[in-house]
């Protein structure tokens, strides 16, 4: 793809300077960003990689989904730490249930696409996969991190959230017998 008439390696240069987001830059200069980071690289810029623009969105989430306390958010965050991955290498956090009812309502508490796959070494359960930076930031600032079985604290949830983070814990990990008052918390 031609670059814009009166774009030059000075200008390119000057827009990365600017912290000028690499979608921006490729919609006035009209060149890929594969092919604006080559102009950079040739001119010896270090680059931020804060900037890369990476994939588009390819399905919708609230990425301020973890931000505020609401009994929703307690509920899901019960259930991430109990039966949820959150991957190491990549921006992406994963639920995998039998219930598939459970998948369906983290996607609509989370204003997420339902987009399923299948997950893990037999790639039969169904897997509620959320791609987000923001929210894995999010995540972080809780405490909860990748390989959060061997490093994740129990949460500072507020008070009034606590029973609805206690039934996500539940629902990921545990049962409530049939008979009295009795419920189970494997881990």
């Amino acid at each position: 793809m031609p670059r814009n008439l009166g774009i030059t390696d000075e200008t390119i240069i000057n827009m990365y300077k600017s912290e000028m987001s690499f979608k921006e830059m490729v919609m006035i200069i009209g060149l890929s960003d594969r092919a604006i980071r080559n102009v950079l690289y040739k001119h010896g810029i270090t680059m931020n990689r804060e900037q890369f623009s990476g994939q588009p969105r390819k399905n919708k989430v609230n990425e301020d989904f973890f931000k505020i306390w609401t009994h929703e958010m307690a509920w899901v965050l019960g259930l991430l730490v109990t039966d949820g991955h959150i991957n190491n290498k990549y921006y992406s956090i994963y639920f995998s249930q039998k219930d598939e009812r459970i998948l369906q309502l983290i996607a609509h508490f989370m204003a997420a696409d339902y987009v399923l796959t299948a997950f893990g070494r037999t790639k039969t359960t169904p897997t509620l996969i959320i791609n987000s930076k923001e929210i894995k930031k999010d995540l972080e600032l809780i405490g909860i991190t990748a390989k959060k079985s061997l490093t994740v604290p129990f949460p500072a949830v507020p008070e009034e959230y606590l029973p609805s983070f206690v039934r996500g814990v539940i629902d990921g990990v545990g049962c409530v017998g049939s008979e009295g008052y009795q419920m189970n918390v494997t881990s």
